[in-house]
């Protein structure tokens, strides 16, 4: 399924790897923050995305823990993301952001897995040759790590991510883009998991008034910054960190991934 062979891949300048391949299923998929080559959208089998990572950086605190993907075995799973080509001294640079953000920050290992590249008409993979499977690296976190918080309830995991927010924003705005996402890349491969949470956060959202565009997408700059790095400035269509804010009436709309929760 994968194998944890990193620990000995020369990551050096001199002797390294002239390309290498990383796969982004949570926040990568619209924020990598590393220069790359090119990208294509495709997945990694044998596991499912599931949150049961806590986050008490980005998307949450210490007091108040956000939830953030990681994958799980599973025999007959599937996993949609995107995979990141790096070449060169794109390579360092990019582990090194990748080790601060997902490892020392996220409580993540990396190991490599086969992934397998969508026929699509998204840009990037228009300009290269794609062979129908390759390796790539996956972080993914493991049970054992301070910061693993397991499964859950739907209901409580959509209150906790509708409650908290970290130095990167709001919780509901990366499981609403990672929604987004599947919506516009996979249309047709139904992802039952992440559609019933999304219909649980916008059903706790409505009991509090609060409108679920502002914490998906604040349209302020937000800038991340992670310890011991300069500020990352995330792009305009990323939120503040917003708290929630009791308004009046009704302001939500329905996800595309929950068509009939709100009508009526």
């Amino acid at each position: 399924m994968y194998t944890s062979e990193l620990q000995n891949l020369n990551l050096s300048e001199s002797s390294g790897p002239s390309e290498l391949w990383v796969f982004g299923y949570g926040s990568l998929l619209w924020k990598p923050n590393f220069e790359y080559s090119s990208k294509v959208v495709g997945h990694v089998r044998g596991f499912v995305r599931r949150f049961w990572q806590g986050s008490i950086v980005h998307r949450g605190t210490a007091d108040s823990p956000g939830r953030v993907a990681t994958v799980v075995p599973s025999k007959n799973g599937k996993v949609w993301g995107v995979a990141y080509q790096l070449r060169g001294e794109q390579i360092l640079g990019a582990m090194d952001h990748l080790n601060m953000r997902e490892c020392q920050l996220g409580g993540y290992e990396c190991h490599t897995t086969d992934f397998y590249p969508k026929k699509s008409k998204f840009s990037s993979q228009k300009t290269i040759k794609l062979l129908p499977s390759f390796g790539v690296l996956l972080y993914f976190a493991t049970t054992d790590n301070e910061l693993y918080m397991g499964l859950t309830s739907t209901k409580n995991l959509a209150q906790q991510i509708a409650t908290t927010e970290g130095i990167c924003g709001h919780n509901v705005e990366y499981i609403i883009k990672i929604a987004d996402f599947m919506k516009k890349h996979v249309p047709n491969d139904t992802d039952n998991y992440l559609q019933d949470l999304v219909q649980h956060i916008l059903a706790f959202l409505k009991t509090k008034q609060v409108c679920w565009k502002k914490l998906a997408y604040g349209s302020k700059q937000h800038t991340c910054t992670l310890p011991g790095q300069t500020s990352m400035p995330y792009s305009s269509d990323g939120p503040p960190c917003l708290s929630i804010v009791q308004t009046s009436g009704h302001p939500l709309d329905s996800h595309p991934l929950a068509p009939a929760l709100l009508a009526g």
